[in-house]
Parts: structure tokens; C-alpha cells; sequence
């Protein structure tokens, strides 16, 4: 589908996933797309995959996984198609994004945008909560934040790449 993503409008099309992206994907597919995780590095994936259960509890089951989402963002009567992939959601309640990084949060999300892109899906499924869960790959220590709604950013990408509604 056509839209932007945050990470479309930040990285650019092309970019190669470095050997942290791979890990951060295998953990991710064990523990929400059990079906396509290929096995490899079971020794380091497996225990990070529990501890983030373990953090989650009963939550996990109620939730939807790997959720593609499509939305059209608003705003000053411009329209944006968005698409993202949402880690886990309770549509309409809360967004929460898995990142397995050594990288602490209070470092990571200002640098790499992660409140920008987590509002992204927030707006997406109408929700108004937002978690990052940032599992250390070295200890597998679980660091969980709360993410305040605030479009912001997103209503300066509609300025950017929106369309008027009249032509859209």
C-alpha cells in the first residue's frame, strides 16, 4: 500500500538492517510471529523473548501482533496516507513497541524519533496510550516507558507530504 511511515520519512527507501536489526527481528518473530522465526540464534533469542513475556504477563494474549494499519492523517485540510506495523495493540486502548537495544531509552528515543514513531501507530489504531519496551540484548533486562500522545510531528509531515481533501 502507498503511505508513509516513519521510518520511510526518516531512513529513505534502501536502507540495509545491520546485524542488531537482525537480532531485534529474530526476537520479535519468536515471540509475536512464532511461525516465521527461523531458529537461528536460539541461544540469545530465547531468553529475551521471555523475559519481554515474562514483563507482559497475561497482557500478550489480548493484544494483536504485527499488526499492518493504514490511515489517512488529517490536518489544516491536508490529507497523508500513513502505514505502519504495529508490534503489539489493544486497538483503540494502547500501542506498544518492542526494541532490543543496549541503548538505554532515555538515549534512544529522543535520537532515533521512537515517541514520534509510536504516536504514529497511536493515531493509527486511535489509541491513547503508548509503551516502548526496550529489552537489553547483553542482560536481558526489560526497560518499559510510557509515551505521551502528542501528533505533533505528524501534523508537520501532513504539512510536507499531505494533499488537499479536495483533490486527494
Amino acid at each position: 500500500m502507498k503511505g508513509y511511515s516513519y521510518s520511510g520519512i526518516t531512513k529513505g527507501a534502501g536502507f540495509t538492517p545491520s546485524a542488531k536489526m537482525r537480532l531485534g527481528t529474530a526476537v520479535h518473530e519468536y515471540l509475536l510471529e512464532p511461525e516465521n522465526y527461523n531458529h537461528e540464534n536460539r541461544d540469545i533469542v530465547v531468553p529475551l523473548a521471555n523475559a519481554v513475556k515474562a514483563e507482559l504477563g497475561a497482557l500478550l494474549p489480548f493484544l494483536d501482533t504485527e499488526l499492518s494499519v493504514y490511515a489517512e492523517f488529517e490536518n489544516n485540510g491536508l490529507i497523508m496516507p500513513y502505514k505502519g506495523r504495529v508490534d503489539m495493540v489493544r486497538t483503540g486502548k494502547i500501542v506498544l513497541d518492542l526494541k532490543v537495544s543496549e541503548v538505554p531509552l532515555r538515549n534512544s528515543i529522543p535520537y532515533f524519533g521512537y515517541d514520534r514513531q509510536v504516536n504514529g501507530y497511536m493515531a493509527a489504531t486511535m489509541s491513547d496510550l503508548g509503551m516502548i519496551i526496550r529489552i537489553d540484548p547483553k542482560n536481558a533486562r526489560v526497560e518499559k516507558k510510557m509515551i505521551p500522545k502528542d501528533h505533533s510531528w505528524w501534523e508537520d509531515q501532513i504539512s510536507r507530504f499531505g494533499v488537499p481533501k479536495e483533490i486527494y
